[in-house]
């Protein structure tokens, strides 16, 4: 009887497994690794304007500890920075506070900081920049804007990367803005190309990589059912006494408005061998795509500048524009020509009493020399006199 209904059960359990569904294979994949990274970079561009706030926040080593950075100011971003881009334009609105490093233990190890806000507003378009900073400092200098040619707003302009590319290049995000997404994406020149299927968290990702003449290592992982986005790029740098450093980036994605995938968050790490030496976490509080922008806040009087601030031109073709002055509507230039017009006399007095104290310097000194040198001519001569040549 035992017998009998073992062999029931077995033969009901192999009627089940035959009838089971099967997983579909999935297809070949038919596409070259430059065609998958390109795709990444096409779903980006469909981004025509946008509205953004990120809070970033980085994680060092400081003193020997894992440190939490939480940047309000510096090099690297801000906290809660405003973005907004329409096109080949950009603008950056941020408030700084100062830098707070906090230990793993919520104590703060070595704060840093101001007795006052500093706001700046910086504005990219393709061929100016336009860089304002609002103090409330007590003893601080005037509130300044500065203009100049675009390829010349390197000092303003590391913190402000185009967004649309924002998760796709494996360096630190201070290095975004100057970083081509196509140093990485489209590669006609590769070594060792491969094209696989790879499963990252459960997410279904296709994954290009190759190698570059100078060693380097390039992956990168693309989500097909989330509009070919970039899930996550990594960059293998063999270095020197340094061994091998690993630059990542990672995404976390949402689809916006039933329209447009993004990142809610990028976390950037690198690591040496088993150790993250440097981490940055930028999270979108609040992002909007393909929306209306005024074009005037890309402009002068878009950026609500506080009236009586001074605006500089900088150097073009060695020749300055000189200092205006923003009186709330327009540019008055005629404050420039009363501060040149009324140039302290004390400094004109300095300057000029400095170079007649050099020209008397080098004038005493000359004199000086001409002294020895004649000095020196009348010994010799006096010494012949005295001592005559005796005929053998």
């Amino acid at each position: 009887m035992s017998r009998c209904l073992l062999g029931w059960k077995s033969a009901a359990i192999a009627c089940i497994l035959a009838t089971a569904p099967t997983r579909a294979a999935d297809p070949p994949l038919t596409e070259s690794g430059p065609e998958v990274e390109l795709r990444a970079v096409l779903q980006r561009r469909r981004i025509e304007s946008a509205h953004m706030v990120l809070t970033e926040k980085t994680a060092a080593r400081i003193d020997g500890k894992e440190a939490l950075l939480e940047l309000e100011s510096g090099l690297h971003g801000l906290v809660r920075t405003n973005i907004l881009i329409e096109g080949a334009f950009q603008r950056f609105d941020r408030a700084m506070r100062g830098v707070k490093i906090i230990a793993p233990d919520g104590q703060s190890l070595r704060p840093v900081g101001n007795d006052g806000m500093i706001e700046t507003r910086t504005v990219l378009t393709p061929n100016d920049y336009i860089s304002y900073m609002s103090t409330q400092m007590q003893g601080a200098a005037p509130n300044t804007v500065r203009t100049g040619p675009r390829n010349e707003a390197a000092p303003v302009e590391s913190n402000c990367f185009d967004v649309r590319t924002m998760g796709l290049i494996p360096m630190p995000p201070s290095l975004w803005h100057s970083t081509p997404v196509e140093q990485f994406y489209g590669v006609a020149e590769r070594l060792n190309s491969t094209v696989v299927r790879e499963e990252v968290d459960g997410i279904a990702t296709i994954k290009s990589s190759y190698s570059r003449a100078d060693g380097k290592q390039v992956a990168i992982w693309v989500v097909p059912e989330m509009d070919h986005c970039a899930l996550q790029a990594e960059l293998k740098v063999p270095m020197r006494n340094l061994g091998l450093r690993i630059y990542r980036v990672r995404s976390a994605l949402k689809e916006y408005a039933g329209q447009i995938w993004f990142p809610t968050s990028v976390e950037y790490t690198c690591r040496a061998g088993d150790e993250v030496v440097e981490h940055e976490v930028l999270t979108v509080d609040e992002a909007e795509f393909n929306i209306k922008v005024d074009p005037a806040a890309f402009t002068l009087a878009g950026l609500d500048v506080t009236p009586g601030a001074h605006v500089v031109g900088l150097p073009t073709n060695l020749a300055p524009t000189g200092v205006k002055v923003w009186d709330g509507e327009k540019l008055d230039d005629t404050e420039s020509a009363k501060r040149s017009a009324n140039r302290p006399p004390l400094q004109e007095g300095k300057s000029r009493s400095r170079l007649t104290w050099l020209i008397g310097i080098n004038l005493g000194l000359g004199l000086i020399f001409l002294i020895l040198y004649f000095r020196s001519r009348y010994r010799k001569s006096g010494n012949n006199q005295q001592d005559p040549v005796t005929p053998n």
